[in-house]
C-alpha cells in the first residue's frame, strides 16, 4: 500500500466536517456550539486528523485559531469532499427541498458570503433549481411583491424595520493608501448612485465636518467604487468588511465624518412559504451567523 492510499482509507469524513466548521470559524467553542459537540470531542479529531497527514493544520492563538499552509488546502479538498458525499446521499434520498428559488444579491454589499451560501445548499439538494439575480437592493422590496424573487439581501438603514437582520456593519471612508487625494480642498468622491442611500448619508456626514467635496464618480456597484479608489482618483465609502490591502480608512482626524451602520435584512421570508423558500432563508440566516461569530472573535 503506498502512502496515497493510506492516507486516503485512513481519512474520515465526519473530521473532514468537523475540521471544516472550524476552519469557516475560527474558533473551538463557536464550531462546539454549531456541532452540539463538546470542545474535547472536537479537539480529539483535529488531532487525529493532523496526525493522519502529519502536519498542523491551524496555529493556536490566543483568540482564536487560523489555518496554516497545509490547512488551506485541506480546506478547499474537504468542502469538495463533503459536497460530493451530500450530492451522492442525495441522488438516494426521496428529496422534498425541490423547485426554483430566485435570490436577490445586491451589488452594495460584498456578496461572496451569500454566494457560497447558495452553492452549498444547492450542492446538498440537487433538485433544488437556484438562480442568483444582482442589483441594487432598494429596488428588492418591490421585486419580492411582484413575485420576480422569492428572497432577498436588503441593505437597510437604520430606520428601516422589516424583513430578519442578518448582520450589521459600520461604513467607512477609503481612499488608497499612501494617497493625498483626500487632502485636496475639494475632494473628489466615489458613490453609489443617488437611490442608494448611503449616497446622501455620505454627502450629509461631510457637510456636516465643513468638507468641500465634489461627485467624481457615481456607480451603480461596489466594484467601480472600489475601482476609482483604488485608481487614486477619488474617497469613497464602503463597508468595514470590504476594505482592501490598498486602501487606508479615513478617520475624524482627516476631517471625515462618522458614517452609519448598514444593516443586512432578509426579505421574502414567510411561514406559509413553500418548504423550499424556508429551507433556503434558513440555510442563510445559519450562514451570516457563523460569518458573525468569526468576526467578533
Amino acid at each position: 500500500m503506498n502512502e496515497i492510499e493510506r492516507l486516503s482509507q485512513q481519512l474520515n469524513s465526519d473530521w473532514l466536517r468537523t475540521f471544516l466548521v472550524v476552519a469557516d470559524l475560527g474558533n473551538v467553542t463557536h464550531a462546539a456550539d454549531a456541532l452540539h459537540k463538546t470542545q474535547s470531542a472536537i479537539s480529539v479529531q483535529i488531532k487525529h486528523l493532523e496526525g493522519v497527514i502529519n502536519t498542523p493544520l491551524f496555529i493556536r492563538q490566543a483568540r482564536g485559531m487560523t489555518l496554516t499552509p497545509a490547512g488551506e488546502v485541506l480546506q478547499k479538498c474537504s468542502r469538495e469532499i463533503v459536497q460530493l458525499l451530500d450530492k451522492t446521499a442525495a441522488a438516494f434520498v426521496d428529496e422534498p427541498i425541490q423547485g426554483p428559488v430566485k435570490v436577490g444579491m445586491p451589488d452594495d454589499y460584498r456578496h461572496e458570503l451569500l454566494a457560497n451560501i447558495l452553492a452549498d445548499f444547492a450542492t446538498r439538494h440537487p433538485k433544488l433549481e437556484v438562480s442568483m439575480h444582482g442589483g441594487f437592493s432598494v429596488h428588492f422590496p418591490t421585486a419580492i411583491q411582484k413575485g420576480e424573487l422569492d428572497l432577498a439581501i436588503y441593505a437597510a438603514n437604520k430606520i428601516e424595520q422589516f424583513g430578519s437582520l442578518l448582520s450589521a456593519e459600520k461604513m467607512v471612508w477609503v481612499s488608497k493608501k499612501n494617497s493625498k487625494v483626500h487632502l485636496q480642498d475639494t475632494v473628489p468622491l466615489a458613490l453609489f448612485n443617488h437611490e442608494c442611500w448611503w449616497h446622501n448619508s455620505a454627502l450629509t456626514a461631510l457637510e456636516a465636518s465643513g468638507k468641500q467635496y465634489r461627485v467624481a464618480y457615481s456607480s451603480s456597484s461596489a466594484a467601480g467604487v472600489e475601482a476609482a479608489v483604488l485608481a487614486g482618483l477619488a474617497v469613497g465609502v464602503i463597508m468595514r468588511s470590504a476594505v482592501r490591502p490598498g486602501m487606508q480608512i479615513l478617520t475624524k482626524k482627516q476631517g471625515f465624518g462618522e458614517l452609519p451602520e448598514s444593516r443586512l435584512l432578509l426579505l421574502g421570508e414567510a411561514p406559509e412559504s413553500p418548504p423550499a423558500i424556508v429551507s433556503m432563508a434558513r440555510a442563510i440566516r445559519q450562514g451570516y451567523a457563523c460569518y458573525n461569530q468569526k468576526t467578533s472573535i
